[in-house]
């Protein structure tokens, strides 16, 4: 930290007054490490542009899930892939030598005894949490509102009434696809399997970064052994090592071919999967509902209801139905990129292909239309857009419609 041009005190934490908060954190990115120690090429700040997102979307900016299968233990409870482990396993030996010359000094007790933190994060279960949230959100809906009860008496109805117009309320909110979620602010480096901490403190404490980490004798060696094993040390958490994906553009390639799948799969069966369980979830909680007379009447009737099985989405759905909706689901998760005729228009080109490619297909084509980095705010293209943006002297309250015109235009072809 020899480079320090203040001594304004880098203690920032999450408890901090948010504008000390802004500067303190600005400084730290600044002056918290010298320059000696960012020429030794590990660090990197995980937190700008779409370093946030490394490990969890391809070069296409499509989002991956890591394959749990090539999952391997390292130290008690951590998981992480079998070349992190293996990487790991070099690091260790590493830096058990640089300690036997004395590199370390005798208070820099993280890496004088070396030992994993469990810290991975499984997004599927994660998920799973977020489905669960979403389920009861919905039923808590239909069970307040005597407009949403009068449709439960049929799946069809109930879908077109009640699940798809709730489920975009919800999705304002919070990610309903798995392939949106993998991309939001719920998942993070600890999901890739790429990550490995060797201490459990405060990340958001700038002091404890400083004081447990940086500022120790011997961190530089501690970076060097990093860089040696292939792994980067987080700028923002000096005690996580995040193995280097690649170093070509095919071997990065090879990496998300061969040990990720892709976060958008399952994302139809995930709907399906809801619609059941919001209904049978309501069923059990209430059983019954009470519906107008049919008859002409000004009387009602009480109707009871039953659960239903996953046959039910067979026999009264087609597959471009589920389509069509996930297409607009996707549309409220990437903020409104599209308005409503042209939604369509993507509707109807996957409406008329459904029948001739898979499925898989399909949603990876239809995913296209809303993983493109302009459309996330804190990418280094849409940084580049804005900069763009202010240049021309244009103010920023259009900023966002200025954006969804630039992904049109690659999209469309015609703004």
């Amino acid at each position: 930290m020899g480079n320090r041009t203040t001594d304004i005190p880098l203690d920032a934490t999450n408890k901090s007054k948010s504008i000390d908060l802004f500067y303190k954190r600005f400084l730290f990115r600044k002056e918290a490490y010298s320059y000696a120690l960012e020429n030794i090429g590990c660090l990197r700040d995980f937190s700008l542009y779409e370093n946030n997102l490394y490990g969890r979307v391809d070069g296409s900016f499509s989002p991956r899930n890591p394959d749990g299968e090539k999952m391997t233990l390292v130290g008690d409870r951590h998981l992480a892939f079998d070349f992190v482990a293996r990487a790991f396993d070099s690091f260790k030996l590493d830096i058990l030598e640089k300690k036997s010359e004395g590199l370390f000094a005798s208070d820099f007790k993280h890496v004088n005894n070396l030992e994993i933190t469990p810290s991975y994060l499984d997004a599927n279960v994660l998920f799973e949490i977020n489905f669960v949230e979403v389920t009861n959100k919905i039923v808590r809906s239909i069970k307040r509102s005597q407009r949403y009860q009068k449709y439960m008496t049929s799946y069809p109805v109930y879908l077109k009434n009640v699940f798809f117009p709730l489920l975009k309320q919800i999705t304002q909110q919070q990610g309903i696809t798995f392939s949106s979620y993998m991309m939001g602010a719920e998942t993070s480096l600890l999901c890739t399997g790429l990550a490995i901490d060797i201490a459990d403190l405060d990340a958001s404490s700038d002091q404890a970064k400083i004081d447990n980490f940086i500022s120790k004798g011997g961190f530089n060696h501690y970076l060097k052994a990093a860089s040696k094993a292939n792994f980067y040390v987080d700028k923002n958490v000096p005690w996580r090592l995040i193995f280097k994906i690649g170093g070509t553009s095919s071997n990065v390639r090879d990496y998300f071919y061969n040990y990720t799948i892709p976060s958008e799969r399952d994302d139809i069966n995930i709907l399906k999967n809801l619609s059941v369980d919001v209904y049978n979830k309501f069923v059990n909680e209430r059983g019954y509902v009470i519906v107008d007379s049919d008859d002409g009447r000004k009387c009602q009737r009480k109707v009871v209801l039953s659960r239903i099985g996953d046959d039910v989405i067979e026999q009264h759905t087609r597959l471009s139905l589920w389509i069509s909706e996930y297409i607009r689901i996707k549309n409220v998760e990437a903020n409104h990129l599209y308005n409503d005729s042209e939604v369509e228009i993507i509707i109807n080109k996957f409406e008329r292909s459904v029948t001739d490619i898979t499925l898989t297909t399909v949603l990876h084509k239809v995913n296209e239309f809303f993983n493109y980095p302009e459309a996330n705010i804190d990418s280094f293209n849409a940084a580049l857009l804005r900069k763009k943006f202010i240049d021309l002297g244009k103010s920023l309250d259009n900023f966002p419609d200025y954006v969804k015109l630039v992904v049109k235009q690659d999209t469309f072809g015609y703004y």
